[in-house]
């Protein structure tokens, strides 16, 4: 029971994380495009580390799991038409690499990934490369 509290505190955490974040972006929206695109493309990056670290791993660490599904989603890449957040593929494979490490501590290297999103054809196939690449090398 316990870990169900902290998994869903963690969850918690993470949606109030992602809920304030927004409101940067909500005012970036009054301001030209190239300045929005250089404090989100400064911010994505910071914001992938942050939540990585501090909520989903921790999460993941408290709620133990049996098996770690990944929705795996590119369209936060920079050259996306849906996302303005800059991420590069090398940003996908860190996290892919944190995440095989995750499961190789906590069920046995259990995991299962599912391509769900990327619009860039030429992104998609750049992040997807990097995505398998890592989760080979795990």
């Amino acid at each position: 029971m316990e870990t169900l509290r902290l998994a869903l505190l963690g969850g918690g955490a993470a949606a109030a994380a992602t809920t304030l974040g927004t409101l940067p972006v909500l005012f970036a929206r009054t301001l030209p495009a190239r300045v929005q695109d250089a404090c989100l493309g400064f911010g994505a990056g910071v914001m992938l580390a942050a939540s990585a670290f501090s909520l989903v791993l921790p999460a993941l660490e408290a709620f133990r799991p049996d098996l770690v599904m990944v929705s795996a989603g590119f369209d936060a890449h920079r050259s996306d038409p849906l996302a303005s957040l800059n991420f590069e593929a090398e940003d996908f494979a860190w996290a892919t690499t944190e995440l095989v490490r995750a499961a190789g501590r906590l069920c046995g290297g259990r995991l299962v990934s599912a391509l769900e999103g990327g619009y860039d054809l030429a992104a998609l196939r750049e992040c997807t490369a990097a995505h398998l690449a890592a989760l080979l090398d795990g």
